[in-house]
């Protein structure tokens, strides 16, 4: 897995719809749970097979869930390494990617909010993806923490 400074911030956008996502998932499978659990009897025997989907659905819940905490643990890992990237910019270019990449604001909201022309804000996130562009690979693994590069770092090593 190669890992760029764009790759970081792309992560850092999608973050936040992928949580989503894995949340509405979660709470999907515990209505369906709760639904088939109706089919356990006052003695709490299961009538049917309604069980088996419970515990099926049980184990979907908690696969979900560790998918949203490791989630989670990489947008912070993301979320830190662009930050540290976006420091090597000029200001403006800074902060027009940090509002959008880890933001997650629409460039015209950011437009609006800075008081800048949207024509402006697309000329100074496309200048500051450019500088990223040249941010060296071994750059963005040094920010990031050992757990996230593992597959990263052999591929960097590959390379040279």
């Amino acid at each position: 897995m190669k890992m760029n400074a764009i790759d970081i911030m792309n992560r850092c956008r999608n973050a936040a719809s992928e949580i989503n996502r894995l949340n509405e998932r979660i709470a999907r499978y515990r209505a369906c749970a709760t639904d088939s659990a109706a089919h356990i009897n006052q003695t709490g025997r299961v009538q049917g097979s309604g069980g088996d989907s419970v515990s099926s659905f049980a184990v979907a819940v908690g696969d979900c869930e560790r998918q949203r905490e490791r989630r989670k643990q990489e947008y912070e890992a993301e979320s830190y390494c662009a930050c540290k990237l976006l420091d090597e910019l000029p200001e403006t270019e800074c902060t027009v990617l940090y509002r959008y990449y880890v933001g997650v604001q629409t460039v015209g909201g950011i437009a609006a909010a800075l008081r800048f022309t949207t024509n402006y804000v697309k000329r100074k996130k496309a200048d500051g993806l450019m500088l990223l562009e040249k941010i060296d690979i071994s750059m963005v693994l040094e920010l990031l923490p050992e757990w996230y590069t593992e597959g990263a770092r052999a591929d960097c090593q590959e390379d040279t």
